[in-house]
């Protein structure tokens, strides 16, 4: 299955199909194929566990929050497992021009995965699947947002090291379910050991994330005026790292840390570090070299094993970095 979506999707030429692509070749320069701990497709023989964890596509962007939430979720000791990718996209682009079906078809096979609830790490997958559950028969679960689980069960989390550190919260606003992941969100990050929350201005021009819609509508020099804005707010007020909430957001803001003196880093990262989990970001690190030969260098060994043509990584690497 997964092949199939490869071949019709890399050949084309429209933004959507290449935003799809590009996910899916990024994820392969990551991690090897065998290593994953996620699945893109689904064995008919699955059975129903009592929580799905639900990715979206672009979150294969930056593997380490996948990875890194689904080490918490298993210390948490919870019967899970995690999907996502195009295969299983929640399907709002096609949503948008009338066409339901991707839509219908991953609501359908998230019923036949879950007993209980589906986790949601995409802010976009969050608000689509909510608003598209009533017209969906099958969907006989709840959906909540990743912050607002790991918060409710905060509890379940041992951590063994303190993180000292001035942590400031970018957050999305202008939306009730924004708001709620941010409070969330926050909550998590004051129960870290040594971590002293930071406030700084949230921002409302930019939707539900740093998404490249989002981007592209505000125009890149926008963005990154709103965005150095914040991080210059954050340097007054000496803050350490900026905490982001989603995968887009840390994808889009990471590569200002050459710019400031402050990293940026996802709440579950720092999350993961106080339990003893620490996973690479390698996205950061490759948006910080921002040369494609040394990124290709460095992921030899993944671009080896999952048979990565080279022509089809550069050209990737220059649509990302």
């Amino acid at each position: 299955m997964e092949k199939d979506i490869r071949t019709r999707i890399l050949p084309s030429e429209d933004k959507e199909g290449l935003l799809y692509a590009d996910a899916l070749l990024l994820a392969d320069m990551q991690v090897p194929r065998s290593d994953r701990i996620w699945l893109t497709a689904v064995p008919k023989d699955m059975r129903a566990h009592d929580f799905v964890f639900y990715l979206g596509c672009h979150v294969l962007k930056t593997t380490h929050l996948i990875e890194t939430t689904v080490k918490i979720l298993e210390r948490m000791a919870i019967d899970f497992i995690a999907i996502g990718g195009p295969q299983n996209c929640c399907g709002i682009g096609d949503y948008g021009r009338g066409d339901r079906s991707q839509t219908d078809r991953t609501m359908d096979r998230l019923s036949t995965l879950v007993r209980e609830k589906v986790l949601m790490w995409c802010p976009s997958c969050n608000f689509h699947i909510g608003r598209a559950m009533g017209d969906n028969k099958a969907a006989r679960y709840d959906i909540e947002h990743a912050t607002k689980f790991i918060s409710d069960h905060i509890e379940k989390i041992q951590c063994k090291r303190e993180i000292t550190a001035r942590v400031a919260l970018h957050c999305h606003t202008g939306s009730k379910q924004q708001d709620q992941d941010a409070e969330y969100a926050e909550k998590i990050l004051r129960a870290i050991p040594g971590v002293q929350t930071v406030g700084v201005k949230a921002l409302s021009e930019l939707g539900r994330h740093c998404s490249n819609n989002t981007i592209e509508k505000l125009t890149q020099g926008k963005f990154l005026e709103l965005i150095r804005d914040m991080l210059d707010e954050a340097r007054q007020k000496k803050v350490d790292i900026l905490a982001t909430i989603y995968h887009g957001c840390q994808r889009e803001v990471c590569g200002e840390e050459s710019r400031f003196p402050i990293k940026v880093e996802n709440y579950v990262t720092l999350l993961a570090r106080a339990m003893g989990i620490e996973v690479e970001d390698k996205f950061k690190k490759w948006k910080l070299i921002r040369d494609p030969e040394k990124i290709i260098e460095d992921a030899k060994d993944c671009i080896s094993a999952n048979n990565l043509s080279l022509d089809k990584v550069r050209a990737t690497l220059s649509r990302n970095f």
